[in-house]
């Protein structure tokens, strides 16, 4: 997962409203010159609109690869069918994952921000993972039979990481079946966790399993995918442990 709910994100809805994010770029300008909420907000949401045109672009980018031959063992035209549901499981899993922000931290100029930054911050992921990818489709399958030695024990790790969260779930559920501050709305949350996480499993599994063919494993599994999904399960379950034992663990 590049990331569920980020971290920063989690902690900026924990923080004084006037508290800003620390961007760079033009974005990070935008938010030091801004001297009210309302023009966070339009900083904001200039961020958003151009990680999406980003994100189109990468998209068509490695879409333009996959119609181009691949490797012998490699099945491009195939993938282009894998990148889209992978597309659209993230798009259901990212907007799902920060409408838990709106009911867990209710209203307020806070949860407002952190909202924001939840849907910048997956963009951001996003966009970085598919660069990486249309970096894989160039690169070709070297790493493959380097890391086939270890396949077992990334198998084993993405079981006990599985494991993990079926744990943290659990625990985060528990919490959110219990009634939060004033203007929360704790059932909706949990609503929108467990579609959040419905969607990651599609997501990332299609992601990996797209990395694994475009490295030209020739199986249905590899280390590639085993590498990848670990990837996505311990930042989750990053996210889901924070939730449990950070933010809401004295709310009661």
């Amino acid at each position: 997962m590049a990331i569920a709910l980020s971290l920063f994100a989690l902690a900026l809805a924990s923080t004084a409203p006037s508290q800003k994010a620390e961007a760079g770029g033009q974005f990070g300008r935008c938010l030091k010159e801004s001297g009210a909420m309302l023009e966070d907000a339009t900083c904001y949401s200039a961020e958003q609109a151009r990680l999406e045109k980003e994100q189109r672009l990468l998209i068509q980018r490695n879409a333009a690869r996959l119609r181009r031959p691949g490797l012998a063992v490699t099945e491009y035209p195939r993938e282009m069918a894998v990148l889209a549901k992978a597309q659209s499981a993230w798009t259901d899993y990212r907007d799902a994952d920060c409408e838990i922000m709106d009911y867990v931290f209710g209203a307020g100029n806070a949860a407002g921000l952190a909202g924001a930054t939840c849907m910048i911050d997956h963009d951001t992921a996003r966009n970085a993972e598919l660069r990486a990818l249309l970096s894989k489709t160039r690169a070709g399958g070297g790493p493959q039979a380097r890391d086939r030695p270890q396949t077992e024990l990334h198998h084993q790790e993405r079981q006990r990481l599985e494991a993990e969260q079926a744990v943290l779930l659990d625990g985060v559920t528990a919490r959110l079946k219990r009634p939060g501050p004033p203007s929360t709305d704790y059932p909706a949350a949990a609503a929108a966790l467990m579609r959040a996480q419905a969607a990651w499993i599609t997501y990332s599994t299609t992601h990996c399993v797209l990395v694994d063919h475009l490295l030209g494993s020739g199986k249905s599994v590899g280390p590639a995918f085993e590498t990848c999904r670990i990837a996505h399960y311990r930042t989750c379950n990053d996210v889901l442990r924070a939730w449990l034992q950070e933010y809401l663990s004295n709310d009661a």
